[in-house]
């Protein structure tokens, strides 16, 4: 699809300028979400970002692919990591993954048709896999106002992180599984992947409809 360029919509509320920002025509914006930081922020087609949803490019770039909602009072990017190269590598002890922009920034990545619901955080180095949900108040890896730093999070494919639960900097959440409760245990759930990407799909449409299709400086 096609993309737009521009550095004159959404400005955050500093003096500062906004963010480079490439928004694909077919993106829904609110004007009231924030987008801050140096770094550029990418918008895939269908994607809609909710009002005072948060966009943070500080420390490095952040990529919302095709069909992702970020919902209010969601935050995509955090706090400062380290990175010396493009790709995802190994950083820490424990062996986590990070993903790292060009140039060794850590940058933040929804894959398509990601869900990051109302109050969730994904935070500086992480990566979230296609057709995954973030639920209320859920957190992946650090940064987010939390100060943690460090490596980021990995989540796979058609995963979930319910309400209130935290995969930690440096953890990786492999395709297909849930993290829950107050223990925050893991078990996998096979099948069912097409029906869980229609979920976020129907997520955007009502946005879309909310916002109004396009709606933003998308259209």
């Amino acid at each position: 699809m096609p993309t737009i360029s521009t550095t004159t919509s959404n400005k955050p509320s500093s003096t500062k300028p906004p963010p480079p920002l490439t928004l694909s025509p077919l993106a829904t914006l609110s004007p009231s979400a924030s987008l801050t930081g140096t770094h550029p922020i990418t918008i895939a087609a269908h994607a809609v970002i909710h009002p005072r949803a948060k966009l943070n490019s500080t420390y490095g770039p952040v990529t919302i692919g095709e069909g992702c909602v970020v919902c209010e009072q969601a935050v995509v990017g955090g706090e400062k990591g380290h990175g010396d190269r493009g790709g995802m590598r190994s950083e820490g002890e424990g062996g986590g993954q990070v993903y790292v922009g060009e140039g060794g920034q850590k940058g933040v990545e929804l894959a398509p048709y990601v869900l990051v619901e109302a109050g969730a955080v994904v935070g500086v180095g992480a990566r979230v896999g296609e057709g995954s949900v973030v639920e209320c108040g859920g957190r992946v890896g650090g940064g987010g106002g939390g100060g943690e730093g460090g490596a980021g999070a990995v989540v796979g494919k058609y995963c979930k992180i319910c309400a209130r639960c935290t995969l930690p900097p440096g953890a990786v959440l492999h395709d297909n599984e849930v993290l829950y409760g107050e223990n925050e245990v893991r078990r996998e759930r096979k099948g069912g992947e097409e029906g869980r990407r229609r979920w976020v799909e129907k997520h955007a449409e009502v946005g879309r409809r909310l916002l109004g299709a396009g709606g933003g400086t998308g259209k």
